[in-house]
């Protein structure tokens, strides 16, 4: 019985594992402070076709925000935050997996492996993401 669920388990951390660096891609737009105003602006210009007023304002509302407030150094940091959270989870993680090798519990042990790789995933994604973020600041530059 239990080493059917340690293979259900091992079974599916490689499909997390696979899984989390495509997810990664959804959740970062890894766009600068230029291209988030100039989607803005491609918006605004959409609301203007269809005589949404409302939504002109709330463009133009953000559009003034990106423009006095964001700074591709703030993006970076947030990016770089990303990451130390994610490094954080990572070492919990493994102090939990320590904990449970400890006390012998081979379900529990498959679990905390399962969380572990799923939190090594996350922070590998988190660290492409700061990376294909600083390469594109580069290229802008």
């Amino acid at each position: 019985m239990m080493i059917k669920s340690m293979v259900k388990v091992g079974c599916f951390s490689t499909l997390l594992l696979f899984s989390i660096p495509a997810l990664a891609v959804d959740h970062y737009d890894f766009k600068t402070c230029k291209e988030k105003a100039a989607d803005i602006q491609e918006k605004i210009s959409y609301a203007k076709q269809s005589s949404n007023q409302n939504k002109i304002d709330k463009f133009e509302h953000k559009l003034n925000r990106i423009n006095n407030k964001c700074t591709n150094s703030y993006l970076q940091e947030k990016y770089q935050e990303d990451v130390d959270d994610e490094q954080e989870d990572v070492f919990e993680a493994i102090n939990e997996l320590k904990q449970a090798q400890q006390n012998g519990d081979t379900q529990k042990i498959a679990k905390k492996q399962a969380k572990l790789e799923k939190k090594q995933a996350e922070f590998k994604a988190a660290q492409a993401a700061l990376e294909a973020f600083k390469n594109k600041v580069k290229a802008n530059q």
